[in-house]
């Protein structure tokens, strides 16, 4: 079963890598992520996505440094069949940061 969901997280984050590619960004399939695991746009529409990121970032600088703490959450998320929300936005962020990235939208 753990097998199974590391490919479903894994399937998860290409299914975003492809929404990025066909949006030219990764701004909308975000802002999409924010809205399926948010509910509702009237509470969804007001999060301010670069200050979400700034806490995501935060805490990812706590983690990196402590392997107790990337253990612990590297723990909670291998039962999950997706990754956390703060997950596929740090590799949609990555992703689209990448020079393959803008190669692959250019192709398009």
């Amino acid at each position: 079963m753990l097998a199974y969901n590391f490919w479903s997280r894994q399937s998860e984050f290409s299914a975003d890598r492809a929404a990025a590619v066909c949006l030219g960004g990764v701004t909308t399939p975000i802002r999409t992520i924010f809205r399926l695991s948010g509910g509702p746009t009237k509470y969804t529409a007001d999060i301010d996505l670069e200050e979400y990121v700034e806490q995501m970032m935060e805490c990812e600088g706590l983690i990196k440094g402590e392997k107790w703490q990337k253990f612990l959450r590297d723990y909670v998320e291998m039962d999950a069949d997706h990754p956390f929300t703060s997950t596929r936005i740090r590799e949609l962020l990555k992703w689209g940061s990448n020079s393959q990235f803008a190669e692959v939208v250019k192709s398009a």
